[in-house]
């Protein structure tokens, strides 16, 4: 069986168009993914949930090319050129967008509700890390179906390092962590069609 998640090493989009992340417009929300997909969870997921709010800069969204952030075109420029040197067939951008999580204490065996970015369109994720942080991102074995009551069983944990980029079948299962020894923990999520 192939590997779920595919690892690759890449310059930060911060770093190749020298973006300081305090210049950047962040937006809080609540939560890192929408609770709705916790009535699809098995109860031994549920009690390892710890939610959090998260702070969003959306630079793609709704496959709207035409978006209103500063950094668009360098984002779409950048995904592209990423892709290109990879050798990653990329038809449409679905969404790009960049999460900061901050330090808290939540406890070490705890995560984010698991979600996946779109369930209604097949895709892939690209999380491009652009910080040296603790707080995994975690992708499970299983795909999202509208069955309730779903195990899930970890695939991989993935620990964010500066320039690593992960890339996977988006109707996989996938959460965060937040930070508990760095002070915050910066991802640009992207969902692709292929």
């Amino acid at each position: 069986m192939a590997d779920i998640v595919k690892e690759y090493k890449y310059k930060t989009f911060f770093d190749t168009f020298n973006i300081n992340p305090e210049n950047i417009p962040w937006y809080f929300i609540d939560s890192t993914s929408h609770v709705d997909y916790l009535k699809f969870l098995h109860k031994d997921t549920l009690k390892l949930i710890s939610e959090n709010p998260q702070l969003v800069h959306n630079l793609i969204h709704n496959e709207n090319l035409d978006g209103d952030s500063f950094l668009k075109n360098q984002s779409v420029k950048y995904v592209f050129d990423f892709c290109e040197k990879n050798q990653i067939p990329i038809k449409k951008i679905l969404r790009i967008k960049l999460n900061l999580l901050l330090k808290n204490n939540t406890k070490t065996n705890f995560f984010h509700t698991p979600h996946v970015d779109n369930n209604q369109q097949p895709h892939n994720v690209l999380l491009f890390y652009q910080n040296d942080s603790d707080g995994d991102t975690i992708v499970f074995k299983e795909k999202f179906n509208l069955y309730k009551n779903q195990k899930l069983s970890i695939s991989k944990r993935i620990e964010p390092k500066k320039e690593k980029v992960i890339n996977f079948n988006g109707f996989h299962w996938h959460t965060s962590c937040n930070p508990l020894q760095n002070n915050f923990r910066i991802v640009m999520n992207v969902n692709y069609v292929v």
